[in-house]
């Protein structure tokens, strides 16, 4: 082999790692930007979630003051009706 012969596959050769690298790098670049979409995602879906145990744990605490309200109610009525 002569020296042209050899630069011929360096060129090549380096050619190939480039091309090779460069779809390394586009890989990497894919996967970090469909990491970021699914942590977003994730994020959402958790103020979702929270956002509505909020609203249950509004709901639970308005249901156990109507509850505490009616037992007064209840006790008030049989006292009165007791003490007739």
């Amino acid at each position: 082999m002569n020296v042209h012969e050899l630069l011929d596959i360096l060129i090549v050769a380096t050619g190939t790692l480039a091309v090779l690298l460069t779809a390394a790098i586009l890989e990497l670049i894919r996967g970090r930007k469909e990491a970021k979409k699914a942590a977003r995602e994730h994020r959402e879906e958790v103020a979702r979630l929270e956002a509505r145990v909020g609203k249950l744990h509004e709901s639970w605490r308005k249901q156990k003051t109507d509850n505490v309200r009616l037992r007064r109610q209840a006790h008030e009525q049989r006292m009165k009706s007791y003490h007739k």
